[in-house]
């Protein structure tokens, strides 16, 4: 997302394109403009992309991981093995008919929290499934501060072969206390 000096340079450099043979820029620029414009005013800057398979947040009071993985419960056991540094493998391929998963890790410094996220899925075409996961549980207990701990509900989906091959997106709000925290996008392919 620019910020307030990138946009400034932006506009700058569109009130200086010719007025001759420079239409092109000049209509280009404008659509910039607004482009940039909208996502100040849709709030676009609480979201975070990723196409890499995995993607954190963090600030003074809380971290979140997440990560998409094809064996969850291989995810969820190798966290678990203690006095270790544990490697979890993340995946951006999914093939038909096998599964992939959202592996989440948090950690807060609130003495109470009560974390939630709706999952949407975005398919190749641009339309939003009517798959729907909403107030799925991250916790609603602060066992120990500065501990990472994997969410209360992690979903598995298998995508069958009546499904579009290609781009996917999982799009996840994430809530605190029913507030928006941020938009987590994370891409993955979907392959025969």
């Amino acid at each position: 997302m620019p910020d307030i000096a990138q946009f400034h340079a932006l506009v700058r450099s569109c009130t200086r394109a010719p007025l001759l043979g420079g239409g092109k820029k000049r209509k280009l620029c404008i659509f910039l403009i607004m482009f940039l414009l909208s996502l100040k005013v849709f709030g676009q800057e609480d979201v975070l992309f990723s196409n890499n398979g995995y993607i954190t947040f963090q600030n003074q009071e809380l971290f979140i991981l997440i990560v998409l993985v094809n064996d969850l419960q291989e995810a969820v056991n190798t966290w678990r093995i203690p006095n270790t540094t544990p490697t979890i493998y993340e995946t951006t391929m999914v093939k038909i008919n096998e599964p992939i998963s959202l592996f989440i890790i948090y950690g807060t410094e609130n003495d109470s929290i009560d974390l939630t996220y709706n999952l949407r899925i975005r398919e190749p075409n641009g339309a939003i499934s009517e798959v729907k996961y909403d107030g799925l549980k991250i916790s609603d207990v602060v066992i120990s501060k500065r501990t990472l701990y994997p969410a209360n509900v992690m979903p598995t989906i298998v995508f069958d072969e009546n499904e579009e091959i290609g781009i996917y997106y999982f799009i996840i709000q994430v809530f605190d206390e029913n507030e928006l925290i941020k938009t987590f996008i994370l891409e993955f392919n979907l392959f025969a």
